[in-house]
C-alpha cells in the first residue's frame, strides 16, 4: 500500500499503522484488524467518480459456510462463493456475476517491500525465506542482496530496480489516453 510521505514525516510510522491516508470516493470508517472495515462516502466530490452509495461494510470471513450462510440470511448481500456452491445458490435466488473478460495484473513498486521488520510486530522479517525475495523481481530491487550478480557493471540492485522502474514509467503511452 502507498501512503502520503508527508504523512509519514509529520506524524511518523506508528502513526500511520493506525490512520489511513488515501484517495478515491470513500473513507475509512471503522477498521477492525482481521476482522472488518467499513467505508463510507468521503463527502467531498471524487475527481473520477462519486460514491453512489453511503457506505458498506466488508467483513474477513475465510470459511466458505460461513460465507453461504450470511447471504442466505440476509446478513450479506455479496461473497466470494467457491465455484462448488455456486448451483445451490443460484436455486435460492442468488445471481453470480464475475469481472466479465477483463483480467488484473499488478506491478508493486512500493518500498514496504524493503523493510525488515515486521509493521505491526516489529520483529524480524526472515529474508529471504518467504515473500518477494525468494526469486529476483527487477523493478523492485533488494537492499539485502545489494549484488545479486545480474545487475550491469557499477551499479547495485536498488539503482538497477530505479532505472527499471524509470523504463517500465517511460513506456506507457499516455498521449493515447
Amino acid at each position: 500500500m502507498a501512503t502520503s510521505k508527508r504523512a509519514f514525516d509529520e506524524n511518523g510510522r506508528e502513526w500511520l499503522k493506525d490512520n489511513f491516508i488515501g484517495t478515491g470516493p470513500f473513507r475509512v470508517a471503522d477498521f477492525k484488524s482481521g476482522t472488518s472495515v467499513t467505508l463510507e462516502k468521503a463527502g467531498t466530490a471524487h475527481w473520477r467518480k462519486d460514491a453512489a452509495i453511503d457506505s458498506f461494510k466488508v467483513l474477513a470471513v475465510p470459511e466458505e459456510f460461513t460465507r453461504v450462510a450470511l447471504l442466505l440470511n440476509g446478513e450479506a448481500d455479496i461473497a466470494l462463493i467457491d465455484p462448488k456452491d455456486l448451483a445451490r445458490m443460484k436455486a435460492s435466488g442468488f445471481t453470480q456475476v464475475g469481472a466479465g473478460q477483463g483480467i488484473q495484473e499488478g506491478v508493486m513498486f512500493p518500498g514496504n517491500l524493503w523493510e525488515t521488520t515486521k509493521a505491526l510486530t516489529g520483529e524480524a522479517i526472515d529474508f529471504p525465506s518467504h515473500g518477494v525475495f525468494v526469486r529476483p523481481i527487477e523493478w523492485i530491487g533488494n537492499p539485502h542482496q545489494p549484488d545479486d550478480g545480474d545487475n550491469p557493471a557499477g551499479i547495485d540492485d536498488m539503482e538497477q530496480a530505479r532505472l527499471v522502474r524509470q523504463a517500465l514509467a517511460r513506456s506507457v503511452d499516455r498521449a493515447s489516453d
